[in-house]
């Protein structure tokens, strides 16, 4: 076997071989395109299950869930507290809601209530400012 300015021949295996990279790696961009998934909006999971208890309950104003949810997405006082609540009131089964005064859905009086008491008492240390 001869070796020509540092090239040495490895035989018709290795050829294929290394085609088939070089073809993998002209397609790479063609395919990676393709898988591509076109920007989503983020998923807001309170808006999604204000509006599903809302329907289930057939309370009069389901439009009314997008105010709350803006408001606990965009939290800073409070927002380690209102996600404590948020967590505990997504996994609330349908019979632990109720259609509030303003025809918005919400947890009953008995759900989540520790981390209910959480929120009071940050929104007393902040005047209100979630």
């Amino acid at each position: 076997m001869r070796i020509v300015y540092g090239y040495r021949p490895m035989g018709r295996g290795s050829r294929r071989r290394s085609g088939r990279a070089f073809l993998a790696l002209l397609l790479l961009p063609i395919v990676w395109a393709a898988c591509k998934k076109p920007a989503a909006q983020p998923v807001d999971a309170c808006l999604t299950q204000c509006r599903l208890r809302a329907n289930e309950l057939g309370c009069p104003h389901p439009e009314g869930c997008e105010g709350p949810c803006t408001a606990l997405r965009n939290a800073t006082a409070c927002a380690k507290q209102l996600h404590s609540f948020e967590d505990c009131f997504l996994k609330l089964p349908r019979e632990r809601w109720e259609c509030g005064d303003d025809g918005v859905p919400v947890p009953n009086a008995h759900s989540c209530e520790p981390e209910k008491g959480y929120v009071e008492d940050c929104l007393l240390r902040t005047n209100g400012k979630l």
